[in-house]
């Protein structure tokens, strides 16, 4: 059976992608669905909560990453510590589990390197606060299988794609050193180690010949181009995710309840967007449905996703919509182009939601 065949096809015709046998014995994940509206709301909406099976019913689902190649969905789940899964899913209901990849040690952050065909994965604790510190590099082709699994820096948090190689963010002790690591994205899988210009290094985002991540404990973000010494500009309160809408780059800055765009050429503040008080905006994903660019923010103290449209002038960006309280500890999101869905993961239930 050819290995993605009809893995878009609905309804039950989505099984027949579903290529590791164990798994097509099962009962499909649970869901609960309404009908998908025509186009992109200005609110998001839930429109499926997906319970994934077993071995991906773990407690955490964490990371989360597009793959455009098999255009599917993958999924970080596992214990607080120790081994997890790694888990594909189909992009429309019932959302099948296609395959998983287990041996996993605590998958925290997630990214998929379109020129390779390989997931990679941060590694946190192998046990109870004992740092594994190492990156899985997964091939997504047939059934999935880990290739290679590599020391990384203290506390790997997010990682991203950059003139090829992934960078992992080392989000380090409390007392420092705090660094980036890059690895050469395939064999001989050759890892530098730059340090960060602030604290606690978070998430990044390739913009342009630039490598921007978030400095979330020095409030600022960094402009770099390694090995050359990166720049910092200071942002909001605890800057968390970041993303680029090929315009503006996009901070989310957790501490003080805002979502932050910036001047990619000089660093400067754009245009501050106030989401609600207490709201702690975590992951930013960025996405273009219909020739309209939108950025959408994974709120982790309220479990609501928000939506921004973004302009290629002032005000840059404008909110469409809050939705409804839907998540536990929502952290992170992904954008599914095919459907025009925002996919985000409950990080305190295992559970992944599907928006708009």
């Amino acid at each position: 059976m050819k290995r993605r065949g009809l893995a878009l096809a609905i309804g039950l015709l989505c099984c027949l992608s579903i290529r590791n046998t164990a798994i097509a014995a099962q009962d499909p994940p649970a869901i609960s669905e309404s009908a998908v509206p025509a186009g992109i709301p200005a609110t998001p909406a839930v429109l499926a909560k997906i319970v994934p099976p077993s071995p991906c019913s773990a407690p955490y689902a964490n990371g989360i990453a597009y793959d455009s190649i098999h255009q599917t969905m993958w999924v970080a789940v596992s214990p607080a510590w120790g081994p997890g899964f790694v888990c594909e899913f189909g992009l429309v209901a019932p959302y099948p589990l296609i395959t998983f990849v287990a041996n996993v040690i605590n998958p925290r952050g997630l990214d998929f390197d379109a020129t390779t065909g390989y997931l990679w994965a941060t590694n946190i604790y192998s046990s109870p606060g004992v740092f594994v510190n190492t990156v899985t590099v997964i091939d997504t082709a047939g059934a999935g299988a880990i290739v290679n699994v590599l020391p990384a820096g203290n506390h790997p948090a997010g990682d991203c794609y950059f003139a090829g190689q992934i960078y992992a963010m080392d989000f380090g002790p409390p007392a420092g050193p705090w660094n980036f690591t890059g690895f050469l994205n395939n064999a001989p899988w050759t890892a530098t180690t730059y340090a960060a210009a602030g604290n606690n290094p978070q998430a990044c985002v390739a913009v342009g010949g630039d490598l921007w991540l978030t400095l979330e404990f020095s409030n600022a973000v960094e402009k770099v181009a390694p090995p050359a010494p990166g720049t910092t500009f200071g942002v909001g309160s605890l800057p968390w995710g970041i993303t680029y809408d090929g315009t503006s780059v996009w901070v989310a800055n957790q501490g003080s309840s805002s979502v932050e765009a910036l001047n990619p050429a000089t660093g400067a503040a754009r245009n501050t967007l106030a989401l609600p008080a207490g709201s702690g905006p975590r992951s930013l994903v960025f996405g273009t449905v219909a020739g309209v660019n939108y950025v959408w923010a994974v709120d982790e103290a309220t479990g609501k996703l928000t939506q921004i449209k973004t302009s290629a002038a002032f005000p840059w960006g404008t909110i469409t919509g809050t939705s409804a309280a839907f998540g536990n500890a929502p952290q992170f999101d992904a954008f599914d182009p095919i459907n025009n869905h925002i996919w985000v993961t409950s990080t305190n239930s295992g559970w992944i939601d599907v928006l708009n």
